[in-house]
């Protein structure tokens, strides 16, 4: 499916920091529309040597795709070329983990872009129906557990806070969120706090398993 499509799709209605060396594959992306500012989450430090996180690419550039049972995604897809400065995913899908391993977003726009991205978890068994408005306090950088359970004094499980694109001025860096630990098997759903709710509605999947 292509983007033009996708977006005309949910436009009908369809239920639909750190541094670390990246490369941004000569990618040039389209601006999402956001609906709402996002607070900047801290620029952590991925751990590329640790074999245990399973990293996860955040980019508008990505071609939309659908999961397993049909839903559409878009945005997210594993990393797994990280360490090694790989090629930045091009096509979204959900991302494979096993209890036990940890996961950490990574913000693969464009060295120079001015893009940020975050993704909030949902409590829901699947994407909210549009149109939809996070719970307060969803902007901001939030828990360390890929969860469906709210944080206490919140309505959120889960929060990255923005994470910024990689900086034009630092060749080859790129921001990631606090790490995520997985307990819990099952597929958990997320999405862009500042995208979900528009015609862009990126959003993606994490499926923890044995």
């Amino acid at each position: 499916m292509n983007r033009r499509l996708y977006v005309a799709t949910l436009a009908g209605g369809a239920a639909v920091v750190g541094c670390a060396n990246v490369h941004d594959a000569g990618i040039v992306a389209p601006v999402p529309s956001p609906n709402a500012s996002v607070t900047p989450g801290s620029c952590a430090t991925p751990d590329t040597t640790d074999t245990n996180v399973v990293y996860v690419a955040m980019s508008s550039d990505m071609a939309p795709a659908a999961d397993s049972s049909g839903n559409s995604i878009f945005g997210f897809a594993p990393y797994p070329s990280l360490a090694s400065e790989g090629i930045v995913p091009q096509t979204s899908a959900a991302v494979p983990v096993t209890t036990g391993q940890l996961v950490q977003f990574v913000n693969t726009e464009p060295s120079g872009s001015t893009i940020g991205h975050s993704a909030v978890g949902f409590t829901t068994s699947a994407f909210p129906a549009l149109p939809y408005s996070f719970p307060s306090g969803s902007d901001a950088q939030l828990g360390t557990a890929i969860t469906k359970t709210i944080s206490p004094g919140t309505q959120t499980p889960w929060a990255t806070g923005e994470i910024a694109p990689a900086s034009s001025s630092v060749a080859g860096t790129a921001c990631a969120s606090q790490v995520f630990s997985t307990a819990t098997t099952g597929t958990f759903y997320f999405g862009d706090f500042t995208t979900y709710d528009s015609a862009a509605s990126m959003r993606g999947e994490i499926v923890v398993s044995q």
